[in-house]
């Protein structure tokens, strides 16, 4: 078992340190210092230690906990609350069906001791031990933290496996890359479920760093999230393109407080960049995946105004290589213990090859600086005539057209090249817009004026033999782009 340091995680410490400041900041249900939030867990934990699955179970392993995360106090300090005790954190999206909660818990139940807690329940539960103290804090090792699902390259959901050590080492990494400043306000909106990679590292980061999390819930909607951050007093924003977009399309500049935006889940295309940094809005684009606890790469904060491609060099100890066929793939501390229950019942598979290499299903390259550049995903490269034509740069060609407000390249069958590029549009000109959930064929005046942009831009395999209008791309998840969605519904139109 590989020891490590307790400290960044380790929330009596926090609140020894800094018992007034405030923890977690949810306007719907209170704040929480990080003494308040202290006692909350120690009190949860006490009632967690009397559930019968998780009394019965042994202390080595701890038995995992699944449980919904709606984002609400509760779940929040339920989560701290399995930090602290050293329990797998198992959390459950909100917007599952109870079939896929189920698929979750059965996966996780094959391998390991597991209990499943309803957050309100356990929260008046714990009322009845106010004077609970927290156990001494777990050491950061090999243990997991957090058992979280992600989707593989054909959408199949897979138990992944990740490590307090991999937690803590991820946590430091990024917070050498991006440092807070001393004067900052120190908050981090959370707008993601804590089943999401992204939002549960938000709080893993806040606790090492003693900061605050600020919970919004609700749909995203831009001019709401940008008077709430306005409010509250927000400094840090993790946003996907599709978000940043809404914001940047609002018009307004950024709230004065916010020093930082991590925009990450899918890349980021240029044109977006300019027209947020036009607006102040201080970006840094950041690549990663649940396999390494979030973040792989990530531009520098020096770069916020810069609009600069890529998505910056690898963070400290992570290694990156790009492998022949284009593919990106890492090894690091911050990797995966693995897939949990791959191959069977109660295995775990990490992945990699003899070396200790993962390759991931996106493809990249690395430029002469050393900075990382996602060209998308294996799975959605169009092979047409035996080219490879990557959807990302296509759609990179056509964004600053101003006729194309977005736009999303996928393959559609051929009977001579065996696919060929096709293109779903939403057009700058809202009178263009079919009615919602509906395409229709883009207007011959106008894939002339984009044959003619791409002329010039891209070979002629590249360029899209297909166009369509919709009033809106569709989306998955927390707004990235359903690329899958698209091409069933191109390739039943072609």
């Amino acid at each position: 078992m590989t020891r490590g340091s307790a400290a960044p995680f380790d929330l009596a410490a926090a609140a020894r340190a800094l018992p007034a400041r405030t923890a977690v900041l949810d306007p719907a249900d209170g704040a929480l210092s990080y003494a308040q939030l202290a006692q909350r867990v120690a009190a949860t934990i006490a009632a967690l230690r009397v559930v019968p699955a998780i009394a019965a179970a042994p202390d080595e392993p701890a038995p995992a906990v699944t449980y919904v995360d709606d984002r609400s106090l509760d779940a929040l300090v339920l989560t701290h609350a399995l930090l602290a005790m050293g329990a797998p954190a198992a959390p459950l999206h909100p917007r599952w069906t109870a079939i896929e909660r189920d698929a979750f818990r059965g996966c996780l139940r094959a391998a390991m001791p597991t209990a499943d807690v309803d957050p309100s329940v356990i929260a008046a539960a714990a009322d009845g031990h106010v004077d609970a103290t927290l156990p001494p804090a777990p050491v950061d090792d090999d243990r997991p933290l957090a058992i979280l699902a992600t989707s593989g390259s054909q959408g199949v959901p897979k138990a992944v496996v990740l490590s307090r050590a991999a937690f803590a080492a991820a946590v430091a990494a990024s917070a050498r890359r991006l440092p807070w400043p001393d004067d900052a306000p120190g908050r981090w909106l959370l707008g993601l479920t804590l089943a999401h990679v992204g939002g549960l590292s938000i709080v893993l980061r806040c606790l090492a760093a003693r900061r605050t999390v600020v919970v919004r819930r609700g749909a995203f909607d831009a001019a709401a999230v940008r008077d709430f951050v306005a409010h509250h007093r927000v400094d840090r924003l993790s946003l996907v393109p599709t978000m940043l977009a809404r914001l940047v399309d609002d018009g307004a500049a950024p709230p004065p407080s916010v020093a930082l935006v991590l925009l990450g889940g899918a890349d980021a295309p240029a044109t977006l960049r300019r027209r947020a940094a036009a607006r102040g809005w201080p970006v840094v684009a950041t690549y990663g995946l649940t396999e390494a606890c979030a973040q792989v790469a990530t531009q520098p904060s020096s770069l916020r105004f810069a609009a600069r491609p890529g998505c910056g060099p690898p963070l400290d100890g992570v290694a990156v290589r790009i492998d022949d066929d284009g593919t990106i793939a890492l090894r690091g501390p911050t990797r995966m213990r693995g897939y949990l229950g791959a191959s069977g019942p109660g295995d775990l598979d990490d992945g990699c090859d003899a070396d200790g290499w993962l390759r991931t299903s996106d493809l990249g390259r690395i430029d002469g600086e050393g900075h990382l550049h996602v060209l998308g995903r294996r799975d959605d490269v169009v092979i047409s005539g035996g080219e490879n034509v990557y959807p990302g740069e296509v759609e990179a060609a056509f964004l600053d057209h101003p006729a194309v407000a977005a736009i999303c390249v996928v393959g559609v069958p051929d009977p001579t090249w065996g696919a060929r590029p096709a293109a779903l549009i939403v057009p700058s000109d809202a009178a263009m817009r079919p009615a919602a959930d509906t395409i229709a064929p883009a207007p011959d005046a106008l894939v002339a004026q984009l044959d003619d942009h791409a002329s010039t831009r891209l070979a002629s395999f590249k360029r899209p033999v297909r166009w369509w209008l919709t009033a809106a791309l569709p989306t998955r998840g927390i707004g990235k782009l359903d690329r899958r969605a698209v091409a069933a519904r191109l390739r039943v139109r072609a």
